[in-house]
């Protein structure tokens, strides 16, 4: 499945798909929300949460741009 095939999915099943195929790497506050990032197939998604445990959010990317928050939590003296 391709970034823009997911992208044009309905709200239920994309986080089916996450849920079922997506790998959680990391995840981060981001004001109200937490957010979770996971790798899917090719791409990367995105999910935040509210303080209540509903989604609010779902951004789909390939770019690395949106890898940026994420960074600062790896050690990179165990990837050396």
């Amino acid at each position: 499945m391709t970034l823009s095939d997911f992208r044009g999915l309905s709200f239920g099943i994309k986080i089916g798909l996450l849920f079922r195929d997506g790998i959680a790497l990391l995840s981060r506050p981001a004001g109200q929300e937490h957010r979770v990032l996971f790798s899917l197939y090719t791409y990367y998604v995105e999910v935040g949460w509210d303080k209540a445990g509903d989604i609010q959010s779902i951004q789909a990317f390939a770019h690395t741009n949106g890898l940026e928050p994420y960074l600062d939590q790896l050690d990179w003296h165990e990837l050396a």
